[in-house]
């Protein structure tokens, strides 16, 4: 089980308050229904583009398109069945948990990632199911538990396919839950792929306990955090002056 001790240092504090800032300055930033659904269109396509990069799966964004818009066929290679995979799981996150009262359970982990992965693994570890009560209590800022069940899941095991990918949309579970979606223009998967080498460098020194405490990585996501809301407010600027 990761360690579960943390503090509100005075850099947490801070990106915390820039994260808060960037969300009101894109939550009432003007554009119309259709340009928003725009925006969250090509999110959705960037979500995923990422998502299938940190997965070693390379497809460009217009055959992603092209995957989740065509018709419905008898067979479909890997790379596209994961795509549809990707997409729906997207969904049903904010059909499901977007302002929910419900607190997330290992029965609803492992539904998550036997909708992305479509095998019959049971997520029932002791540690998961620790994790996941401790996050059960009202969080000082949505962020927190959306970090730590991302940590969480990366700590199950190297074997465990999809595992990033899982541990994304697990994040955005815990955001949705406590209405962080931010209009859901939030693209975190970019941000660690283009750094790897420090996602995984703060990952496993996290995981080992040799050196980095929760704190630290709590300070590591709010700042990756924060890359997304800067990325999401310059694209919803960039529509507008586009239009």
């Amino acid at each position: 089980m990761i360690n579960l001790s943390y503090n509100l240092s005075p850099r947490l504090r801070d990106n915390l308050h820039k994260m808060d800032l960037l969300r009101q300055k894109i939550l009432l930033y003007p554009i119309s229904p259709s340009e928003e659904l725009e925006l969250q269109w090509e999110t959705k396509l960037d979500r995923i583009y990422w998502q299938l990069s940190l997965e070693e799966n390379a497809l460009t964004k217009k055959e992603i398109s092209s995957a989740l818009s065509s018709q419905p066929k008898k067979k479909r290679d890997s790379v596209d069945s994961l795509v549809l995979k990707l997409g729906r799981t997207q969904n049903f996150l904010k059909e499901n948990w977007l302002v929910s009262p419900v607190a997330p359970s290992p029965k609803d982990i492992t539904n998550l990632y036997r909708a992305l992965s479509g095998l019959s693994v049971s997520l029932s570890d002791d540690s998961l199911a620790k994790t996941l009560e401790y996050l059960k209590a009202t969080p000082e800022h949505p962020l927190i538990p959306a970090a730590i069940i991302h940590l969480e899941i990366l700590s199950l095991g190297s074997e465990l396919p999809y595992k990033h990918s899982l541990a994304l949309l697990a994040s955005y579970l815990f955001l949705y839950k406590f209405g962080y979606d931010v209009r859901g223009l939030i693209v975190l998967e970019e941000s660690l792929k283009k750094d790897l080498m420090v996602y995984d460098k703060n990952t496993n020194s996290a995981l080992s306990g040799d050196g980095m405490s929760l704190t630290l990585w709590l300070e590591y996501f709010s700042g990756i955090m924060i890359w997304s809301l800067e990325r999401a407010f310059r694209e919803i600027t960039a529509q507008r002056t586009s239009s």
